[in-house]
């Protein structure tokens, strides 16, 4: 999987420590496991919200993207999405060159775009 959202990567990039902590003011999402519908299983492409430790409760910015089926998330994590193109972007991500932290050796930078109605 590849994961993203942490506010601490971006504002703190120096201090590594803190990846993957996020920012304990921002509201945490309740969990609403998608566990046995048709098609929401963590398979390869499915977006879905990452959270601090064990609370299931916990989730804010962050999320991950799944490069290979995952089929033990199942019922632990909230999907909230999947990737209906571009799944080359997400392969070139995961196979980056990484460090000895698990990090890529080079930054990878996400666009944000915002949709309006």
């Amino acid at each position: 999987m590849i994961q993203g959202g942490d506010p601490n990567t971006k504002n703190s990039p120096n201090n590594r420590s803190s990846w993957g902590m996020g920012d304990p003011s921002q509201t945490m999402v309740p969990a609403e496991f998608n566990a046995g519908l048709p098609g929401w299983t963590h398979k390869r492409g499915i977006l879905s919200a990452a959270r601090r430790g064990d609370n299931i409760n916990s989730a804010t910015s962050q999320f991950f993207i799944m490069h290979a089926d995952a089929p033990h998330l199942d019922g632990q994590y909230s999907i909230y999405g999947e990737v209906l193109e571009g799944m080359a972007v997400v392969d070139q991500i995961a196979t980056t060159p990484k460090n000895s932290n698990d990090d890529p050796k080079e930054t990878i930078t996400m666009k944000i775009i915002k949709l309006k109605k």
